[in-house]
């Protein structure tokens, strides 16, 4: 039976499109291909850093050379106190780097930390386990810049082609990728010290050039995380909670700016619209601690005109007093407020109270530490005053160094660095000696 003319024109233009649906197919699966190729390409390139490692070893395993480039006083296991020191040996080039614990309790090398990336920052620790990040800049590498520029523009015209050809696009292929290029990245983790082993507790990102602060508790295994920052002309917040023990980090809602931790499960937070508020990190509960009116009031009866928007407020790490000051951070003759914890009232200090750089207070608030303000002009001295008779003593001459000396308590004593080594004096200026490199 022969077959119609529409019949005989209806299959010659079926014959014609199945060339062109080729062709299309054909394209869609390059696409994928190269997709799939640039997916891989950047998930190898973007793996993130390596754990850390740690190892025991002692001061006669570093080789000469090495001298501390700096030190992280904020680091502290149980009843040891230790200290991070990043050395570094300038005789080599490049230049070689090393991340030590110096163990104040002994005034000795404990061991040193590795992996890739180093153990970059350390800001507490609790029995065995320490918590350390990686910090890695948004799009550090070009060839990954470049790969996630690709991906991202190969994904929209591929998501396209599969549609028109009624195939679903798989759910790895977003309509919108999201890479996390644009953000800086931090990474996680807590090390166990004595059996080297680490567990990778999350990553977290924030924009460019913006920073978190870490807030690690003396008395329990907590350690706080916070950051404030500007996105899309607001003012965003991020907190978390690091539980050293259970090995866990989530978010957790501060009102406000974190200060410090006040005791064992409550951190202390302030905003100059209120004042000092507690919450306690267990309960989830929030008390008000002092309100700024009460700052600002007594202030107003001893004749100190106070901005509320200039008020700061700080917490000596060593636990202790509150104090309340108008220009600390700027190294500036300000007003001192002390709000004592075993009462509940607020003391004027001084009106007048002139601040140094890399300060701070005893546990007590006997004495006030610091080193000069300006590179090379008392910078690499250290500087004790008596908080009640004002009265200023020296307790390590300057020497003209450009460098800081960063000096910090350590029960009776004050730790501190010149010429690239790590120092020891007592408060009454007796037991002067250097700690690393050993005597």
């Amino acid at each position: 039976m022969s077959k119609s003319q529409p019949e005989l024109a209806k299959g010659a233009a079926s014959r014609q499109r199945r060339p062109a649906r080729r062709v299309a197919m054909a394209s869609v699966v390059v696409c994928l291909l190269a997709v799939t190729a640039l997916v891989g390409v950047v998930v190898l390139l973007d793996r993130g850093p390596e754990a850390p490692t740690f190892r025991r070893l002692t001061a006669t395993d570093i080789p000469e050379g090495y001298s501390v480039l700096a030190y992280n006083p904020d680091f502290f296991r149980n009843d040891r106190d230790d200290l991070l020191l990043f050395l570094s040996d300038t005789t080599k080039r490049p230049e070689f780097f090393m991340t030590c614990v110096f163990d104040l309790t002994i005034d000795e090398v404990a061991g040193e930390g590795g992996g890739v990336d180093g153990l970059v920052d350390v800001y507490h620790v609790s029995t065995s386990s320490v918590l350390c990040h990686a910090y890695e800049p948004a799009d550090t590498s070009p060839i990954l810049s470049i790969g996630r520029g690709l991906l991202s523009l190969a994904t929209v015209p591929t998501r396209s082609l599969l549609q028109r050809t009624g195939i679903a696009p798989p759910s790895w292929l977003s309509s919108s990728p999201s890479s996390g290029g644009g953000m800086d990245e931090y990474d996680y983790w807590l090390l166990d010290l004595d059996a080297d082993r680490s567990v990778n507790l999350g990553r977290l990102m924030l924009p460019p050039r913006e920073h978190f602060y870490y807030f690690p508790s003396r008395d329990a295994p907590w350690t706080l995380i916070h950051a404030e920052f500007q996105y899309s002309s607001t003012t965003k917040s991020l907190s978390y909670l690091v539980d050293m023990d259970a090995g866990v980090m989530r978010p957790i809602s501060m009102p406000g700016l974190p200060i410090g931790w006040w005791d064992r499960d409550v951190v202390l937070t302030w905003t100059r619209a209120e004042g000092a508020r507690l919450v306690d990190v267990q309960a989830g509960t929030q008390t008000l601690l002092i309100d700024v009116a009460a700052i600002t009031g007594l202030l107003n009866q001893a004749g100190i005109p106070v901005d509320p928007a200039h008020l700061s407020i700080f917490l000596p790490w060593t636990g202790g007093d509150l104090y309340f000051t108008g220009q600390r951070f700027e190294a500036e003759t300000s007003y001192l407020v002390k709000y004592h914890r075993a009462d509940g009232t607020l003391e004027l200090l001084s009106p007048d109270f002139q601040f140094g750089i890399s300060d701070s207070f005893d546990r007590r608030g006997l004495y006030y530490l610091y080193c000069g303000r300006e590179s090379g002009v008392g910078s690499d001295g250290v500087f004790l005053r008596d908080v009640r008779t004002g009265e200023e003593r020296t307790l390590v001459a300057p020497a003209g160094e450009r460098i800081f000396s960063a000096p910090f308590f350590h029960d009776e004593r004050v730790v501190y660095r010149r010429t690239n080594e790590l120092w020891s004096i007592n408060i009454d200026g007796t037991n002067h000696r250097r700690l690393f490199p050993p005597p």
